[in-house]
Formats: structure tokens, C-alpha cells, sequence
């Protein structure tokens, strides 16, 4: 055991026996009162580490850089080859319609700001050092937290077979044509709630005059019933082949991922070396904007 911040105006030297009370958890983390020869005095027993930690962060997006093509052939003709990021070619049966919603990641960015509150007394600081104290975050620079999303990697290239005003069945089989979805990148626009920014998925649209793509967000289709995690068969008959084997951050939302402790730091005291890791719980947004705080506590 030892005195750590926290000792107040301790003008002699003094003596106590250890051994009159319980060294319990208790003891350790609540204050006590000496007696000295010039009077009382407070002080602080133990090493002491803040009891919550906020620190101020901004959303920013990285782009989708790879031309990706893909191609709707029915019955022998092509209807055309686009690049579904660089074309617009966003059917208007989407969710999301503005092609500058879409992102290859999204990450968090340390703004230099925070609090903590230590002994209830609620602290400002900047910067990754505070009193003892100095942060380590696990991604480089002053990355907080990033959150990837997949996004299509070869050309598609889908081919059916149709009769006029009937079904479409995939070419060369004898079973109607299923409905298939791929990875589009996650969804974010300047502004909008971390709970939005998630990932979305695309479709090729049928009976369309030209090659297009209909994007939906995952929460869109988890609310019409669609599971877009699994393959399954809908009320109208029609197979749906999901992103099955998905890691589980996909089904997630960056609020979630916050709030569930995704996001990661470490604080250590440099008067004694002494290190403890700290978790995120939650987070505010400051409306129309790409700021948010970010609530942390031990664990």
C-alpha cells in the first residue's frame, strides 16, 4: 500500500498502525482521517484511476475507391455493364438513393478534448495526458474506433430466362429465379445518428430496361421480415440468398458497437506505471453534425 494524489496539507511526519483495520477493498478506495501532531488530516490511500472518461471524437467516411462491374443478361441480352460505384445506377425502388451514402469505412477521430471524473469532481483536459495520466489508444494516430464494411470485390454477371409477363428463372434451370443480394459498403451521411450508419446491400433489378441495382440498408429489410444474414424462403416463394457467414459486427450499427464496448483505450499512470484498460458504453451526437462523445469505464 501506498499514498497516492490526493494528500492535503500534511505538515508533520506521522505514524499509523496498519494493522487496527481491515485492509479490505472498502478501506483502500475511501478516504480516512490521520492523527498528527499539528491536527487532522485528509488523505487518500491507494492508487486512484477516474471513474468514467469522455472524450469528444468526429465520424468521417473513406471512400469506396474499386470499380467493381456488374451485368444483367436476360433471356440472351445484355442490358448493359456498370460500375455500381462510379455509375449512377441506383434503381429508384432503393432505400438510399444519393451514391455519396456509401463508404468503405467509417472511422472515429480523437478531437483532443475530453473529461474525467475523479473523486466526483468532473475534470477537463486536451490532448492524451491529463495530471498522471496519458492515453493509449489501440488503432494509430488518434483513430478511437473504425468500422469496416464489405463491399463487392469481383464483377457480377447474372443471366435469366423470361416468358413475356411471366416469372424470371435463372438461365439454364428450371426453378424460378432466387433473390440475391450483395455487400455495398456501409451507409453514412454528414449528420445523421451513428445508430444509421450500418451496412447495405444491393440486388439487381429485375424487368429494369438497363442493368441497375436496387440498395437497401440491412435494418430495411430486417423490418419487411427479411433476414439479410440467411438464406431463406419469403411468403412469395421466392428463394433469398442472404450474406450468410457474416461476422457479427456486420449486424450491427456504430452505436451498438460503441455501447457494446467495441472501442478501446488504455490509461496509465506514470508515477507508478501502472496500467488499466478502460471500455466504451455509449455515446452523445451533437445533432447535424459529425461529433459525438464517447462515454468510457474500467473493464
Amino acid at each position: 500500500m501506498f499514498l497516492s494524489r490526493g494528500i492535503k496539507s500534511i505538515s508533520s511526519v506521522y505514524i499509523r498502525d496498519f494493522t487496527d483495520t481491515p485492509d479490505t477493498e472498502e478501506n483502500i478506495k475511501s478516504p480516512i482521517w490521520l492523527e498528527t501532531e499539528s491536527g487532522d488530516c485528509h488523505v487518500k490511500l491507494a492508487d486512484t484511476w477516474p471513474e468514467n472518461i469522455r472524450l469528444n471524437a468526429r465520424l468521417e467516411g473513406i471512400k469506396i475507391t474499386s470499380p467493381i462491374l456488374v451485368e444483367r443478361i436476360e433471356n440472351d441480352k445484355s442490358l448493359g455493364k456498370n460500375d455500381i460505384y462510379g455509375s449512377p445506377i441506383i434503381h429508384g425502388d432503393s432505400d438510399v438513393k444519393n451514391p455519396h451514402s456509401f463508404w468503405a469505412k467509417v472511422v472515429v477521430i480523437f478531437e483532443n478534448s475530453g473529461t474525467y471524473l475523479l473523486e466526483n469532481e468532473k475534470n477537463v483536459f486536451f490532448h492524451k495526458s491529463f495530471d498522471n495520466y496519458v492515453m493509449d489508444f489501440e488503432k494509430k494516430d488518434d483513430i478511437l474506433f473504425e468500422k469496416n464494411f464489405p463491399t463487392l470485390r469481383t464483377p457480377i454477371v447474372e443471366k435469366y430466362n423470361s416468358t413475356l409477363g411471366g416469372p424470371l428463372y435463372d438461365k439454364n434451370s428450371p426453378e424460378k429465379a432466387s433473390y440475391k443480394i450483395y455487400p455495398y459498403g456501409g451507409f453514412y451521411e454528414y449528420g445523421g445518428h451513428p445508430k444509421s450508419i450500418e451496412l447495405c446491400v444491393f440486388q439487381t433489378a429485375p424487368h429494369a430496361k438497363t442493368t441497375s441495382i436496387i440498395v437497401s440498408r440491412i435494418t430495411t429489410l430486417m423490418t419487411k421480415g427479411i433476414n439479410p444474414f440467411a438464406k431463406q424462403i419469403l411468403k412469395s416463394g421466392t428463394l433469398f440468398v442472404g450474406l450468410e457467414n457474416s461476422p457479427e459486427d456486420q449486424k450491427t450499427n456504430l452505436y451498438d458497437d460503441l455501447k457494446n464496448g467495441l472501442c478501446k483505450i488504455k490509461l496509465t499512470d506514470i508515477t507508478t506505471g501502472t496500467s488499466t484498460p478502460y471500455k466504451s458504453t455509449g455515446l452523445t451526437h451533437t445533432q447535424n453534425t459529425n461529433l459525438i462523445t464517447i462515454n468510457f469505464i474500467q473493464g
